[in-house]
C-alpha cells in the first residue's frame, strides 16, 4: 500500500512538472525594452562643448570646441551592480581665421585652433521600458590656441589645455513611446576634477602662465568652468 501511495505521489509530481513546463513554454517571452534593443549597436552622440576665453581688451575671442563621437553598448551582460557596459569615444575640432579690412588697411582676425578628446565607460545600472539609469565615468582632454593681431601688427599668442576627470549619473531616455526607440537623450548630474593651464605671449613681452584646478558638481545645462554640456543626444544605427 505504501509503495502504491509513493508511486501515485511521484506520478502527480511529474504531471505537475510537465504542466508547468508546458505553461511556461506557452507564455510569450517578455518584450525587450528600448535600452536592451540598442545593445550591440553603434550610436552617434554629442558629448558637449569645451570653452576657452582668449579675449584681449576690446577684442572678444572665445573659442568653443564641440565634441561628437560614438557610443556602443557591449552585448556582454554585467555580473555586478550593472546590467550592461559600453564605450564612449569622441573628438572635437575647431579651426578659424580671416582678416578685417578698414580704409584699405587689412588686419588679421584672431586665429583659432582647438582639439578635444573624450572617453567614457557608461554602465547601465537598470533598464525600464523607455529609460535606462546610467553611471558614466569619463575623461576630457582639450587643447586650444589663438593668435590675436593688434595695432601695428603686434601679435599676442594664446594657448591652453585642460584635463577633466569625473563621473555622471542620470537617465538615457529613449523615444520608443513615439515609435523612435533608436533616438535617446541623456540627462545627468555629475562631479569632476579639472585642471586648466593657459599661456599668453605678447610680442616682445615675457610669457605669462596661469594654472587653475577645480573640484565641482554640475547639473543639466549648467557647465562648470570651461566644460559644458551634460546633455547628450544619441542616435543608434
Amino acid at each position: 500500500m505504501r509503495t502504491m501511495l509513493a508511486l501515485r505521489s511521484l506520478a502527480a509530481a511529474a504531471a505537475l512538472a510537465v504542466a508547468g513546463s508546458a505553461s511556461a513554454q506557452a507564455r510569450p517571452a517578455a518584450e525587450p525594452n528600448d535600452g536592451e534593443r540598442v545593445v550591440g549597436r553603434w550610436g552617434v552622440a554629442y558629448f558637449g562643448q569645451s570653452q576657452f576665453d582668449f579675449s584681449l581688451g576690446a577684442v572678444t575671442n572665445i573659442l568653443n570646441v564641440h565634441t561628437v563621437g560614438v557610443r556602443k553598448w557591449m552585448p556582454t551582460s554585467g555580473t555586478g551592480f550593472y546590467r550592461n557596459w559600453g564605450l564612449d569615444a569622441g573628438v572635437g575640432l575647431a579651426l578659424g581665421g580671416g582678416s578685417d579690412k578698414t580704409g584699405g588697411v587689412s588686419v588679421d582676425a584672431p586665429s583659432a585652433f582647438g582639439l578635444a578628446l573624450h572617453g567614457g565607460l557608461p554602465l547601465a545600472i537598470a533598464h525600464s521600458r523607455h529609460v535606462t539609469f546610467e553611471l558614466i565615468p569619463e575623461a576630457n582632454l582639450v587643447y586650444a590656441s589663438s593668435t590675436v593681431t593688434g595695432a601695428g601688427g603686434a601679435q599676442t599668442d594664446f594657448s591652453g589645455w585642460a584635463l577633466q576627470l569625473g563621473a555622471r549619473a542620470g537617465f538615457e531616455v529613449f523615444f520608443g513611446f513615439i515609435g523612435v526607440p533608436q533616438l535617446a537623450l541623456e540627462a545627468t548630474l555629475g562631479a569632476s576634477l579639472g585642471y586648466v593651464s593657459t599661456k599668453v605671449k605678447p610680442t616682445g613681452v615675457a610669457e605669462t602662465t596661469s594654472t587653475r584646478w577645480m573640484l565641482a558638481t554640475s547639473r543639466q545645462n549648467e557647465p562648470w568652468s570651461i566644460f559644458g554640456g551634460n546633455v547628450a543626444a544619441i542616435y543608434y544605427f
